[in-house]
């Protein structure tokens, strides 16, 4: 699979984490195991500096499929394992690149009212969640924000 910068990828296999980290024939790579180990998928060459929005989450057991009758069924404490390792290595990712954004102008559509009064929350071309203090007549616009400040999971901001 090859694609340019930017380009939206989905990749859905159930299966668990093999390989996560670095290395210098693939750069940074997550490497994710079949749950019937016939197939391996090498996800490599991905930017360490980029926004990963990745959902992530131990694979349960569901009445009626395949999967739930299969035999040697992965522990609880490994599968919390496997989904710790690659969250924090997601989230640290996420975090970084939030940081990054803080002092930059990029357009927002504000999308809805936010925990506070005068709040609005909107996405960023990134689909970063960011808050800004302004008037909920701006729900529906893109506004043009400065981002002020960023934790893991958002931005705040002010509107230019």
């Amino acid at each position: 699979m090859m694609g340019q910068i930017g380009t939206p990828v989905i990749c859905i296999e159930t299966g668990y984490v093999e390989a996560l980290g670095w290395n210098q024939y693939g750069g940074w790579r997550v490497g994710i195991r079949s749950l019937d180990k016939k197939r391996y998928y090498y996800y490599a060459h991905l930017r360490q500096d980029y926004p990963y929005q990745a959902f992530s989450f131990k694979y349960s057991r569901r009445a009626g499929t395949p999967a739930a009758v299969m035999p040697n069924q992965v522990e609880e404490k490994i599968k919390k394992e496997r989904l710790d390792i690659l969250q924090t290595l997601l989230f640290s990712y996420q975090e970084a690149f939030n940081k990054s954004c803080v002092g930059k102008v990029m357009p927002v559509l504000f999308e809805q009212k936010g925990r506070h009064k005068g709040q609005l929350i909107g996405r960023t071309p990134y689909m970063q969640n960011l808050h800004i203090e302004t008037e909920s007549a701006n729900i529906n616009k893109i506004i043009n924000v400065e981002v002020t400040e960023a934790t893991t999971n958002s931005l705040s901001g002010k509107e230019i």
